[in-house]
C-alpha cells in the first residue's frame, strides 16, 4: 500500500515533491493512484483537475521503495536516494509549483484489487496527510 511519507513545497517546480512509500510486504502497481489536496475539490463534487496527480505508469513498486513525484519536468526513472534507498522519480512536467505557498491536506486514492470480477475495479482513499 503506498502511503504519503513527505511533501516539500517550494517556488521552484523543480524543487517541489511529495514522497510515497510502499509500506506493504508485496510489490504495488503505480498506475491508477491519485494524488489531490483538499483544494482540489469543488462545489458540487467537481474537481480541479489542476491539482489532481494520476499516476498512468505500469510500474510495480517494491517492499518499502519509494516514489517521489516532482511538480517540474523531467524523465521518470529509477534511482537512489542519499541513503541508498530505492526511488521511482515521477515528474509532473508543470512549469509552475502545485502546492506553494500553501497546501492543503494531500489524499492519496488508490485501487482496490480483493476479490472482485475482472474489470470492476473499486476506488477507495487511501490516506489523507
Amino acid at each position: 500500500m503506498m502511503r504519503i511519507v513527505g511533501i516539500q513545497p517550494h517556488s521552484d517546480p523543480q524543487q517541489e515533491f511529495v514522497l510515497l512509500q510502499n509500506q506493504s510486504i508485496l510489490k504495488d502497481n503505480l498506475k491508477g493512484y491519485l494524488l489531490l489536496d483538499e483544494d482540489a475539490i469543488l462545489d458540487q463534487g467537481a474537481l480541479d483537475c489542476r491539482r489532481v496527480y494520476a499516476f498512468s505508469d505500469e510500474i510495480m513498486i517494491p517492499a518499502s521503495a519509494f516514489v517521489m513525484l516532482i511538480s517540474g519536468s523531467g524523465t521518470s526513472e529509477w534511482g537512489r536516494s542519499r541513503d541508498g534507498s530505492l526511488v521511482y522519480y515521477q515528474y509532473w512536467n508543470r512549469r509552475s509549483s502545485v502546492w506553494f505557498p500553501a497546501v492543503g491536506k494531500l489524499k492519496l486514492l488508490g485501487v482496490v484489487h480483493a476479490k472482485q470480477p475482472k474489470g470492476s475495479d473499486a476506488l477507495f482513499v487511501g490516506q489523507t496527510a
